[in-house]
């Protein structure tokens, strides 16, 4: 079974990653995106990538989750076999396997 994703957008900001995410427009856009549903799942480069600041990264994976969207760095999927890239590579297989469920199975 092969897990299909579908890139929706490319979001990038050119500010320092340490502002505010109200000030980073990528980021709003992405924001608004989830807003819309057109997708789930925010893959990033690594988390160094997000923010700068551990206020400004926390602030954002809240905003992501708090629109029901899941934030994967990417950099945790490499070949290298850890317990954490395990973990990342079976949460990507679940998630598809959980959508794929929804699809067939509506809720009520």
């Amino acid at each position: 079974m092969a897990n299909e994703l579908d890139i929706v957008g490319i979001f990038e900001d050119r500010i320092s990653g340490a502002s505010p995410i109200e000030k980073r427009s990528g980021f709003v856009a992405l924001l608004e995106a989830l807003d819309r549903g057109d997708a789930g799942l925010v893959l990033i480069q690594s988390r160094d990538r997000l923010a700068r600041s551990v206020v400004v990264a926390m602030a954002a994976a809240k905003a992501i989750k708090d629109r029901g969207a899941y934030l994967l760095a990417v950099d945790v999927l490499s070949s290298e076999d850890t317990p954490t890239k395990e973990f990342a590579r079976a949460f990507l297989e679940l998630l598809a396997e959980y959508r794929k469920s929804r699809e067939q199975t509506p809720e009520q």
